[in-house]
């Protein structure tokens, strides 16, 4: 685990923020553990990062199951929610008053980000998009799962970056950060509403998809 800290420099000059306060890392060896601590559980699954990765204040609590790739994507998710999170709510407010303040923003904006940070848009992740968008599931953005909304929500911001450009991303979590309004956020910097934005990503992919079947983005 000696490699945690490049983990954590490598997300900060990934994303752009730095963590300015130290992070905790709590890492359990078994699965009922993980889901058994009681710290933070006055947040919803702790914003919890695909079941084997929660972020709470400024604590990551991961789950290592004997497969180093996995643990390091997961802790690569960890981290990067972790400073999104950070960023969104800054440094001065309690973690009671915090936490309120990200658990407001829907699940693809955060989770979708940090998933996208964290994780290669590849052959796994282009199949579930695929099949979401084709099967007209993404149609119906707000009412996804949470679990299916990681995955929908990256693809959004991969959207966002092929179309209007990587640096727009962060200018959209700077505004929003400033505003505490995701939606006046992306209508401040691409000058189009959330829904106008969501009609452009299924159309987005719709092409993609239609005219190039066996491909992946």
């Amino acid at each position: 685990m000696q490699e945690i800290p490049n983990i954590v420099q490598e997300m900060e000059a990934q994303i752009g923020i730095n963590l300015k306060n130290k992070a905790q890392i709590i890492i359990y060896a078994r699965h009922s553990d993980f889901h058994q601590s009681n710290i933070g559980l006055e947040v919803e699954d702790f914003y919890n990062v695909g079941g084997v990765s929660m972020v709470y204040a400024n604590k990551i609590f991961i789950y290592y199951g004997g497969n180093i790739k996995e643990f390091r994507d997961n802790l690569r998710n960890g981290v990067a929610r972790l400073l999104i999170n950070n960023y969104l709510i800054g440094n001065t407010l309690s973690s009671n008053i915090a936490s309120s303040y990200v658990a407001s923003y829907p699940s693809w904006f955060v989770d979708g980000l940090s998933y996208y940070y964290s994780h290669e848009f590849d052959a796994k992740v282009a199949a579930e998009v695929k099949d979401g968008i084709l099967s007209k599931t993404y149609q119906h953005f707000y009412q996804l799962p949470i679990a299916n909304q990681k995955i929908a929500g990256m693809s959004w911001w991969h959207f966002i970056d092929k179309v209007y450009g990587e640096e727009q991303l962060n200018a959209i979590l700077y505004y929003t950060s400033v505003t505490r309004n995701y939606e006046k956020a992306c209508q401040f910097v691409l000058g189009k509403s959330v829904k106008e934005l969501l009609k452009e990503w299924i159309n987005y992919y719709q092409k993609l998809y239609l005219l190039h079947e066996d491909e992946n983005i």
